[in-house]
């Protein structure tokens, strides 16, 4: 991986950063972020992979950094991550090119 990686907070996690399987790979980028803002809790990332949008719950995130987030799932078992669900038209509130889910 990336040696000079330093890590972040999900708070200042951005948009199309490469998300990573446990062995490095690349399966592919942040669309946003999810946070339960009231508890100023992480929940998990959207990410948008060759097979369309994917969620990642925040205990299948082992670590985010300011190069990439990485995943504690190897590559073969990313395809079971469940697609985005939620109300139709969930509202979610931009910030700093993230976005928050709204309450």
């Amino acid at each position: 991986m990336e040696g000079d990686a330093s890590r972040i907070s999900y708070q200042a996690l951005g948009k199309d950063v490469p998300v990573r399987a446990s062995g490095g790979e690349v399966i592919g980028t942040v669309e946003h972020v999810l946070e339960v803002p009231e508890l100023d809790v992480f929940d998990g990332i959207v990410l948008r992979t060759a097979g369309g949008l994917r969620f990642a719950d925040a205990d299948q995130v082992a670590d985010i950094t300011d190069r990439y987030v990485m995943l504690n799932l190897p590559a073969g078992e990313t395809e079971r991550l469940g697609r985005p669900q939620g109300p139709a038209g969930l509202p979610c509130r931009c910030f700093r090119g993230r976005r928050r889910l709204a309450a």
